[in-house]
C-alpha cells in the first residue's frame, strides 16, 4: 500500500501513516531555523549544526507532530546507528531532551510497552519503519539502510515486540521515505544479499533489484519493496504495511540525502512515534 498523509504547522510539514493509531510523524527538511547545507529543519543532534538551532527545531517538529504544548521540551530516545540489527528496549529513563544528544549506543532500533516514551531514528536515504501493535500496546521505531535491512533488523526488532506481548498479525506498520529504486545504484553484493534474506525467487518476483548495466555490474534496487516483502515473511499482513513520501534523492529539497549531499555534510530527518 502506497499512500501518505502530511499535515503542516507553521510550515512544518509532518508526514503521517493512515494506519498507525498512535502519536507518530516523519519529518522532511522544510520549515525550521537551520541555514547553509543543514536548511532548515535539521534534526540531527551530532552533524555539526548550531546546537541552539537545533533544539529549536526539535521543538518545531515536536509541537507539529503533537508530542508536546507550548512551554513543553520535547523528550525522546534516539539512535547511535551504526547499520546493523540490534534492537534495544528502552523506557522512560532513557529519555533525554534534544541539546542533551544522548543516544543508545550502537543501536538501529528501538522497542518500547510504556507510554509516552518516543522513539526516534534518523535517516537522510535509509527508510525508517515505525511499528505499532495496538492491543498489545507496543510500538518500535528501525533504522533500514540496506546493511541493517539485509541483517535482517526487521526480523529483531519484530522479536524484540512479540517478547513484549505484540502479534505480528497485528503489527501495523509504516515504512517512511527514503532512496528509491530510481536512484538506488549498487553493486551486486546488495542484490546478492537481498537473495540471501528473502530467496532469489521471490526478489525477482517483486522486482527488487534491477541490472542496469552489465558492462558496470550496476543494479538498481528497491529497499522499500524488500523491507516490506520482509516483513511479510515474518507474518505481518500485506493490508497492514504502508510506504510513504517520495525518493529523498530525486527531491533532495524535501528531504535530506546522503547521495546529493557533498562528502556528506547534510542535515538529518527524523522519525518518531509515542504511546500516549
Amino acid at each position: 500500500m502506497n499512500t501518505s498523509a502530511a499535515t503542516k504547522n507553521n510550515d512544518i510539514r509532518v508526514i503521517r501513516a493512515q494506519n498507525l493509531a498512535c502519536t507518530h510523524g516523519f519529518s522532511t527538511r522544510t520549515g525550521g531555523v537551520s541555514e547553509g547545507v543543514y536548511a532548515s529543519l535539521n534534526l540531527g543532534l551530532n552533524r555539526g549544526d548550531n546546537p541552539d538551532k537545533v533544539k529549536e527545531n526539535w521543538q518545531l517538529f515536536a509541537s507539529a507532530v503533537g508530542l508536546i504544548k507550548d512551554g513543553e521540551e520535547a523528550m525522546f530516545v534516539s539512535t547511535q546507528q551504526v547499520h546493523g540489527n540490534r534492537v534495544a528496549y528502552v523506557t522512560e529513563k532513557d529519555l533525554s531532551i534534544a541539546q542533551d544528544g544522548f543516544q543508545i549506543k550502537e543501536t538501529d532500533g528501538l522497542v518500547t510497552d510504556k507510554p509516552k516514551v518516543a522513539l526516534t531514528v534518523w535517516t537522510a536515504d535509509c527508510h525508517p519503519v515505525l511499528l505499532h501493535d495496538p492491543q498489545a500496546h507496543v510500538i518500535a521505531a528501525l533504522h533500514c539502510g540496506w546493511k541493517s535491512t539485509v541483517a535482517d533488523i526487521m526480523k529483531c526488532g519484530i522479536a524484540e515486540m512479540t517478547k513484549l506481548g505484540a502479534d505480528p498479525s497485528r503489527i501495523r506498520v509504516a515504512i517512511g521515505p527514503g532512496i528509491r529504486k530510481c536512484c538506488f545504484e549498487t553493486h551486486d553484493e546488495v542484490p546478492r544479499a537481498i537473495d540471501e534474506l528473502i530467496g532469489a525467487d521471490v526478489a525477482k518476483q517483486i522486482g527488487a533489484y534491477e541490472l542496469t548495466n552489465k558492462k558496470t555490474g550496476q543494479y538498481h534496487c528497491d529497499l522499500a519493496a524488500v523491507i516490506a516483502c520482509r516483513l511479510e515473511q515474518l507474518g505481518i499482513p500485506s493490508f497492514s504495511i504502508e510506504t510513504l513520501g517520495e525518493c529523498t534523492c530525486c527531491h533532495p529539497k524535501t528531504y535530506y540525502s546522503h547521495r546529493v549531499s557533498k562528502g556528506g555534510d547534510r542535515g538529518s530527518l527524523a522519525s518518531i512515534i509515542r504511546m500516549d
